[in-house]
């Protein structure tokens, strides 16, 4: 016979499963279609949120952030009111370790299956920025927001994403289209003849590195901000082979790339210009970073 404190569900208890597994809740309540509903749902909203486009904006996603916790919210709270509502509960099957662990190993599996597809369907990804290619737009630790693009809509000065030959995932600015002609003198990009303008900024000193700071502006008027390393640890930063190029004709289907940190960047200098089938993205905003005030930055215009 099981004793009437055995047959309480614990709000508490219910509002905490609900929160690290959505429907767990519901489930630990005994009621096992809602716990399912819930358990799905969450992948339905991801769905949308990228299907929808709110992704390409950073108002969007605070948008779709509050959604989501909202959603979650709703789940508590509903785990709690069911928990605190049945008073003379009777234990059922469903309410045992077995169940509650197969449910916690399901959803986990749904859940990182489904996240991939529904980023390759609707076209967007985050990642985190490991290397200082493209500062002083993009700093190491960045986290950034990025959306599918037609390759053949990239404009000059687009950050987009791509991969190369290893397979790895990089960013870096493109400069040249299909056709232009591409020539670097002194680090300044010369497209079709234009030179992109650079005025000097401030000079900024981090991590035992100083860099000099520059505001460009590219020869169909899209302005960037570029740095150039000075010195190294105190020491003067040498020539850099790549700082100057002979002039280039960028094929059909490929993109003339660059690193905003132009003197200390890997790029098209060294590895060529990537094909059109290797573009994946073009990056949005800053969605979060170690220096607060970067948040919401938008980088692609």
């Amino acid at each position: 016979m099981i004793d009437q404190e055995s047959r309480q569900r614990k709000p508490v208890l219910a509002g905490i499963l609900s929160i690290l597994f959505p429907g767990l809740g519901q489930l630990y309540n005994g009621q096992p279609k809602k716990s399912l509903f819930f358990a799905l749902s969450p992948i339905l909203i991801y769905f949308f949120i990228g299907a929808s486009g709110l992704l390409n904006t950073f108002s969007g996603f605070v948008i779709s952030v509050v959604m989501f916790v909202g959603y979650m919210a709703f789940v508590c709270y509903d785990a709690v009111a069911w928990a605190t509502k049945q008073k003379n509960y009777r234990i059922k099957p469903i309410n045992s370790v077995e169940y509650y662990i197969a449910f916690i190993i399901i959803y986990s599996t749904i859940t990182v299956a489904a996240r991939p597809m529904i980023r390759n369907v609707t076209g967007f990804g985050s990642y985190v920025i490991p290397t200082a290619s493209m500062e002083p737009s993009v700093l190491v630790g960045d986290k950034i927001m990025a959306t599918a693009i037609d390759p053949e809509a990239i404009e000059s000065g687009d950050i987009i994403s791509f991969t190369r030959n290893d397979g790895q995932l990089y960013i870096s600015r493109a400069v040249g289209l299909p056709g232009d002609t591409i020539k670097i003198v002194d680090d300044k990009a010369s497209i079709n003849g234009h030179m992109e303008e650079w005025v000097a900024g401030q000079v900024s000193t981090y991590d035992g590195i100083t860099y000099q700071n520059y505001e460009s502006k590219l020869p169909n008027g899209k302005e960037i901000a570029i740095q150039t390393t000075i010195q190294v640890l105190g020491k003067e930063m040498p020539p850099v082979e790549t700082s100057n190029t002979e002039l280039l004709i960028v094929p059909e289907k490929q993109i003339f790339v660059l690193g905003d940190n132009r003197n200390n960047s890997m790029d098209s200098r060294m590895y060529g210009t990537v094909p059109f089938e290797n573009i994946d993205k073009l990056v949005r905003y800053i969605w979060w970073s170690k220096d607060l005030r970067r948040i919401g930055t938008v980088v692609d215009n």
